[in-house]
């Protein structure tokens, strides 16, 4: 998914259609949000619900921005704990590429260690 502009209640049902159709792709998701210059409180109630979603399902969804208008909310109400948040779209992908690799072949797998 790709967001533009602003994220107000006017693009709620947009948003809230485009992050379905995400859904049903039965694929990892990435929402790129690095060009929204306004971020309302639709996005803060539909982006963890699609997350929800979406990781119960056994896939991942990242957001991409680096937007303080995005980032500020999402943090300030611990949602950036829920979802995964990258700078950028490409990070986003080599993120999901990297995962998906080491959920085939586990060798590969290069996330750090939690211990």
């Amino acid at each position: 998914m790709r967001g533009s502009d602003e994220l107000d209640l006017a693009a709620d049902p947009l948003l809230g259609a485009t992050l379905a159709l995400a859904d049903a792709a039965a694929k990892p998701v990435v929402v790129d949000l690095t060009e929204v210059t306004f971020c309302g409180s639709c996005v803060l109630g539909q982006l963890p619900a699609a997350g929800r979603r979406i990781t119960g399902d056994g896939r991942q969804m990242v957001v991409a921005t680096s937007q303080y208008v995005v980032l500020r909310p999402l943090t300030l109400l611990g949602l950036d704990r829920d979802i995964t948040i990258v700078p950028d779209v490409e990070t986003a992908v080599r993120r999901l590429t990297q995962s998906l690799v080491a959920a085939v072949d586990p060798a590969t797998d290069t996330t750090p260690d939690p211990a």
